[in-house]
């Protein structure tokens, strides 16, 4: 160099101790460790010695082959793996083996009648019925009899129930009255033919299954299929159907008692809380005179007192005077009676002017 001064000599990088044509313990272990890849871990562990046993096996000039191939070995089964685990992931779990091959119980559907068959319908399944009482008959004479007493009672009282009531629906002073004598009409008459037809057929499968029938979810399906198997399928449709008109009826007296007026149905409303009737040949104790006598009801009282006035009309419906009463005091709920009387020869109707209750 110029200036007659000399370049200082490389600095010597310090390199890992290999033995020119020998290879590598660690390329060993990763072929080794490759070769046991199934494992999961070992084909990590295979890759990553491999990866790091590549620069040793060059500068040894042994050895980097093997590198090579524990490198590619290990990510073969590395890739195998994730394919394994995303196939598994998107098939999900593997359903249980079924029951429908050969030795699966009969589905055959039973001929309608009023006697005994064997042969459940299609609506049954090993799940239901068919899993306690094994393919037996499932009715006989005493469960149709059972069912058509069920059915009968039901459809009869429903009958009567629709011909009698149905008077009350209207009126709310009727619905009302006939509401508190009577029970069935805050009941569920479709819930109780249900669960009467319900209670016969868990009674006719502990009978046919040795007392298995609460080994079940529902016996619903057993219910359908017994009353086809006794023919009574249109029999308890028929009164299923006047069970729900017997709820729809109870429904529209319910609604006509919740409209009934807190005053008696003879009375008319005066005017908020206040209510009342002419009362014919209420008498008066006035001589030669003419009155007018009306019951007034309040609703919340009129504890200071209550006035009432009337005008007072001739033939031609001209107010030609007045009158009034009062009564001082009238508790919630009670009843007075108020005399109205004039001595004026052209009286002839009377019309109320006003109330006052306080």
């Amino acid at each position: 160099m110029s200036d007659g001064m000399q370049s200082a000599p490389p600095e010597e990088v310090a390199t890992d101790p290999v033995t020119p044509g020998r290879t590598p313990a660690t390329v060993i272990w990763a072929f080794i460790l490759s070769l046991l890849g199934i494992c999961g871990i070992t084909a990590i562990v295979g890759l990553a010695l491999g990866l790091v046993g590549l620069r040793p096996a060059k500068r040894a000039r042994s050895g980097y082959g093997l590198a090579i191939a524990s490198i590619v070995i290990s990510s073969a089964w590395l890739a195998l793996l994730i394919l394994g685990v995303v196939l598994s992931i998107i098939q999900g779990p593997t359903p249980p083996a079924g029951n429908n091959g050969a030795g699966s119980p009969s589905t055959a559907s039973p001929s309608p009648g009023s006697g005994a068959t064997s042969t459940p319908s299609p609506s049954a399944t090993v799940a239901d019925y068919l899993a306690i009482t094994g393919g037996s008959e499932i009715t006989t004479q005493q469960i149709c009899s059972d069912y058509k007493a069920v059915i009968g009672k039901y459809d009869s009282t429903a009958t009567k129930t629709l011909k009698s009531a149905s008077k009350f629906d209207d009126d709310p002073y009727k619905a009302d009255a006939y509401r508190d004598k009577v029970r069935w009409v805050s009941e569920d008459y479709v819930g109780k033919f249900d669960d009467a037809l319900e209670k016969v057929a868990v009674k006719a499968l502990n009978a046919i299954s040795g007392g298995k029938a609460d080994e079940l979810l529902s016996t619903r399906t057993y219910l359908v299929d017994s009353l086809d198997a006794c023919g009574l399928t249109t029999a308890k449709e028929e009164a299923l159907g006047k069970a729900q008109e017997v709820n729809a009826l109870a429904e529209r007296i319910n609604s006509a008692a919740e409209r009934k007026p807190w005053y008696p149905k003879d009375y008319d409303l005066a005017q908020d809380g206040i209510a009342y009737k002419w009362v014919r040949g209420g008498g008066s104790d006035c001589y030669s005179c003419s009155y007018w006598t009306m019951d007034v009801i309040a609703r919340d009282g009129c504890p200071s007192g209550l006035y009432v006035e009337l005008n007072i009309k001739d033939r031609s419906g001209t107010i030609i005077d007045w009158t009034n009463d009062t009564v001082p005091s009238l508790r919630s709920g009670d009843k007075a009676r108020l005399t109205f009387e004039t001595y004026n020869d052209r009286a002839e109707t009377a019309q109320i002017s006003q109330f006052s209750c306080s």
